[in-house]
């Protein structure tokens, strides 16, 4: 089992197969899952060990929720209740939900931060595609109960599908306000003036409503363009480093003929010398003859 990821993530005692194997280094997941299911099988125990063998390997997006739930939990448990209370409806003021909605978007921006340590910690790629798949699954995946129930027990084994995040809400859309039906005779009146507060308070919830649906598109808005503005900044590195890299092509083309160039001079020079020595081994020779006619 690799070291990079793993460290301070040992599983806790009383924890089942599942949630200890989806705990380990994502590299290492399937060796562990074929040692685990080979080890529950030795057991007698074939039903679990044939069920951690059907057990996909996780996503990455997936691998970070579970393990943002072991190491971030008092954070995850946060966004859950702030989810509970968005859910509920708009029974307090706008600006109080307005303040949720500011603590969602905080929570969330904790999440990305913890989610890209462990990421980098476990030398997995950073985009702003795979953070998105993150943070969706976990918004929406909160205002569902059963989903929710397995990101907090660190055990979610799929990512939450494209989901209206308007799902989060209770509210009905801005502008569906129904003007009360006038009474058909007194007592009807007499009962319509019973109700005519409990429409006055529809009416305010409506507003709240409203509210909250124009704070929540402004809030998509920002993250879109939080997301937008991250793409470009990696696109504009690796332009960058695109750019360096063609730098380094042509410094190394051109050192290249430079060497060619070389090389194809210092041949020259080599023909030139073997041609010089064969006249002096030539002219030796036909001196050393006529030193010998002389002497003769």
């Amino acid at each position: 089992m690799t070291a990079d990821s793993g460290a301070g993530l040992k599983p806790s005692e009383g924890e089942d197969e599942i949630t200890r194997l989806l705990a380990v280094p994502l590299g290492d997941f399937v060796e562990e899952r074929k040692r685990l299911a080979a080890s529950l099988k030795s057991l007698g125990r074939r039903d679990e060990a044939q069920a951690i063998a059907k057990l996909a390997k996780p996503s990455a997006a997936l691998w970070v929720i579970n393990q943002l739930a072991r190491r971030e939990p008092a954070t995850i448990r946060r966004l859950a209740e702030l989810t509970a209370a968005m859910q509920a409806g708009p029974r307090h003021a706008p600006d109080e939900y307005a303040q949720r909605l500011t603590e969602h978007r905080d929570v969330l921006r904790a999440l990305r931060d913890a989610a890209e340590g462990i990421l980098a910690e476990a030398k997995i790629g950073v985009s702003p595609a795979l953070l998105e798949r993150i943070l969706h699954t976990l918004r929406a995946g909160m205002a569902d109960d059963e989903t929710r129930a397995a990101i907090e027990k660190a055990r979610l084994l799929h990512e939450v599908g494209e989901l209206d995040f308007t799902s989060l809400l209770s509210a009905q859309p801005a502008g569906a306000e129904v003007a009360p039906r006038a009474p058909a005779h007194p007592k009807a009146a007499a009962e319509h003036a019973q109700e005519k507060p409990n429409a006055e308070s529809d009416q305010h919830g409506e507003k709240a409503r409203a509210h909250e649906q124009a704070a929540r598109a402004r809030e998509e808005e920002r993250e879109r363009a939080r997301v937008r503005a991250a793409a470009a900044r990696e696109a504009e590195q690796l332009r960058g480093k695109a750019d360096a890299v063609r730098k380094r092509v042509r410094d190394d083309e051109r050192a290249v003929e430079a060497a060619r160039r070389a090389l194809i001079d210092a041949e020259e020079r080599l023909d030139k010398a073997r041609l010089e020595s064969e006249a002096m081994e030539r002219a030796l020779k036909a001196a050393q003859a006529a030193a010998r006619g002389q002497a003769d």
